[in-house]
């Protein structure tokens, strides 16, 4: 077995630390999705390597020819396509015929209305990023499992669609199921041609 070593380093990708002694990250529960890295790809050459940073929400390049430690080549901001009600929190990435296409949602965290959330598609184009496609996410998603005889007193629909992201636990929004309580946040973290 061969040995690792560091490589590169994504700079502002957050500060929170995970703490599981107790089988809960709660310290964890804001930085979800806001902090640490998204999606990773290389570009069909492989002569560069793209990062999400979730919490500065910039695309960063790496030229991956570089030695260790390796510096970014750029960083991008993905720009927010025009969400309402919340925060643009973008994740995915993606390369195809030199193309770089990043993928994320907009969180309705402000408005807490299903009708704010949204998927988008965003493509680098020169320095910036254009929308290329968008979908609302408030149509009806699935059922998960059987609910336990205690239903959610704000509505069954709660596991059946995606609901807006919030700040803190509110265990009385959840539909609660035999294994534990569902409360399904939208995160769109793969593009795929």
């Amino acid at each position: 077995p061969g040995n690792t070593e560091l490589w590169a380093t994504v700079p502002n990708a957050g500060t929170a630390v995970h703490q599981t002694d107790d089988g809960y990250d709660d310290e964890f529960f804001l930085a979800n999705g806001r902090e640490g890295l998204g999606g990773v790809a290389l570009s069909e050459d492989e002569s560069t390597l793209y990062v999400v940073n979730l919490n500065d929400r910039l695309l960063y390049s790496y030229n991956t020819a570089d030695a260790a430690p390796a510096s970014p080549v750029s960083s991008v901001p993905i720009t927010d396509p025009g969400c309402v009600g919340g925060d643009w929190r973008p994740f995915s990435v993606t390369v195809r015929d030199g193309e770089v296409y990043v993928g994320g949602v907009c969180d309705a965290s402000s408005s807490l209305l299903r009708s704010d959330l949204a998927a988008h598609v965003v493509q680098l184009d020169g320095g910036t990023f254009t929308s290329i496609y968008s979908k609302t996410l408030d149509f009806p998603r699935g059922g998960e499992g059987h609910p336990d005889p205690d239903p959610n007193p704000v509505g069954e629909d709660v596991s059946t669609h995606w609901n807006p992201w919030r700040e803190t636990w509110d265990a009385d929004l959840a539909d609660y199921f035999a294994d534990g309580p569902l409360y399904p946040t939208p995160m769109l973290t793969s593009v795929v041609f």
